[in-house]
């Protein structure tokens, strides 16, 4: 009798539970049909707009608030702390924009499977043919000619990537003017999510094989990310400081420009792409030293992209080898200014990972005597056998002592500084067992035992 009453209590737990959990579903899906519909308190609903447009059927409506909806499942800006699963339909529909992503380059046939599959289905949806063909130029002169700002932003950037994902075909003939929107939004509140989500998704679309989008998109891509260093609060990131007065732009633009290192030569190869990565490169060497952790890195992270995009072969190698020489200094910079940060234990690994990245380009350039007279750092008079790993250590020496001196004044002593950059330089050329050092666990344990004691002696309380 007592096992029977314990599982009667469990059972009817369990029913108060369900019913608690369909009540808080449909109250979340009551408030996200509100939010898709108003916006920002000065626009006009999304929802509403769309009527006035000769869509006034109910069904159809009530499918267009759904997506949007749906759009933003996973990540409620108003409410975090409500955990309840989201609708069936929007679960299902991020189930499939999960199956149809695939990694960068690799276009294997399971991913382009379900992305066939998943593609066909928003092919037919009503609410999708709505967004597009009604909504969609609506929503471009909303926020690029009314200032839209919030939560429509958040709606508009979730709604690009899904569609970018799961079915670029529609979207991509309109890309141009969706990166407009992007552009123009992206120093708003709110816009920070347009950073995030849709330029990564267009890269990803554009970078993976066999997808078949547009030949020009990679060039609407590129216009846009040069686009955005007009923006006042973008440009103001290359300047001391700017990373922790702004972190939410910050981050998400050190991410997208990551994201461009890595995969922006199958783009679009033009000179415009290294003209970008120098921008981006100085404002990672100087949000680097921030003392918001994730700006940081992410600014590393951006700082080790670059040199790692010049080691590729393609055909604007030598462009970005000789972007790498002639801003090494920056780069360096920004790893000695992240040591000198508050907290800078977790930021070792990274540091010494750019380090080792800026080394391996150091050989690659010593090897090529036309990029080291153009940068004037060939040497006369070294001896022929040990031409090419004294060219490399005397780049490199060159490098850090150039971005130590930045902080001789204020941080480090010149002593120190001196110290810094030769014992760095000469371990990074150094050659254990025949094994480069960018190859070597020896060089990089040792390397990084190196930074940990430099930013130890200057460590000081974190900035919460």
């Amino acid at each position: 009798m007592r096992v029977r009453a314990v599982l009667e209590g469990r059972l009817l737990l369990q029913q108060k539970q369900q019913r608690t959990q369909q009540q808080q579903q449909q109250q979340r899906g009551k408030h996200r049909c509100a939010a898709a519909g108003s916006g920002d308190g000065n626009v006009p609903g999304v929802i509403h707009a769309a009527a006035a447009c000769g869509c006034a059927e109910a069904d159809v409506d009530a499918r267009a608030g759904q997506l949007a909806a749906g759009a933003a499942m996973d990540e409620d800006v108003q409410d975090d702390s409500d955990s309840s699963p989201g609708p069936p339909a929007a679960w299902h529909q991020q189930r499939l924009d999960r199956g149809a992503q695939d990694s960068l380059g690799n276009g294997g046939c399971n991913a382009a499977a379900a992305a066939a599959a998943a593609s066909a289905a928003a092919a037919s949806d009503p609410a999708v043919q709505l967004l597009l063909s009604r909504m969609w130029p609506l929503l471009h002169d909303i926020i690029t000619q009314h200032g839209a700002a919030g939560r429509l932003l958040y709606h508009y950037g979730k709604c690009c990537s899904q569609l970018l994902k799961v079915q670029p075909g529609l979207l991509l003939p309109q890309l141009q003017q969706v990166l407009q929107v992007v552009v123009a939004g992206a120093a708003r509140p709110g816009g920070c999510s347009l950073l995030a989500e849709p330029f990564a998704a267009a890269i990803e679309v554009c970078c993976r094989q066999g997808s078949g989008v547009l030949l020009d998109s990679g060039s609407h891509i590129v216009q846009a990310l040069q686009q955005l260093w007009c923006v006042d609060a973008v440009a103001a990131l290359t300047q001391p400081g700017a990373g922790d007065a702004a972190p939410d732009l910050a981050e998400p633009l050190l991410k997208l420009y990551t994201c461009f290192a890595k995969h922006g030569r199958r783009l679009h190869a033009s000179s415009a792409t290294v003209g970008i990565l120098r921008q981006a490169t100085a404002a990672a060497a100087s949000c680097a030293g921030c003392c918001h952790r994730k700006v940081a890195s992410s600014a590393l992270s951006l700082l080790s992209a670059v040199p790692v995009a010049a080691s590729c072969e393609g055909p604007q190698q030598r462009q970005l080898l000789e972007l790498v020489c002639a801003q090494g200094a920056d780069i360096v910079r920004g790893v000695i200014g992240a040591l000198l940060a508050p907290s800078p234990l977790p930021r070792l690994q990274k540091a010494s990972a750019v380090l080792l990245d800026m080394a391996g380009v150091a050989d690659q350039v010593s090897s090529s005597s036309g990029l080291l007279n153009n940068n004037g750092a060939l040497a006369a008079g070294m001896q022929s056998q040990h031409l090419p790993q004294q060219q490399q250590q005397q780049l490199l020496h060159g490098w850090l002592v150039q971005a130590a001196g930045t902080y001789a004044a204020a941080c480090i002593s010149s002593a120190e500084a001196a110290r810094l950059s030769e014992e760095c330089s000469v371990l990074l050329c150094s050659r254990s067992g025949g094994v480069h050092a960018t190859r070597s666990y020896t060089v990089a344990r040792r390397l990084k035992k190196l930074l940990r004691d430099f930013a130890e002696r200057h460590m000081r309380p974190s900035i919460s």
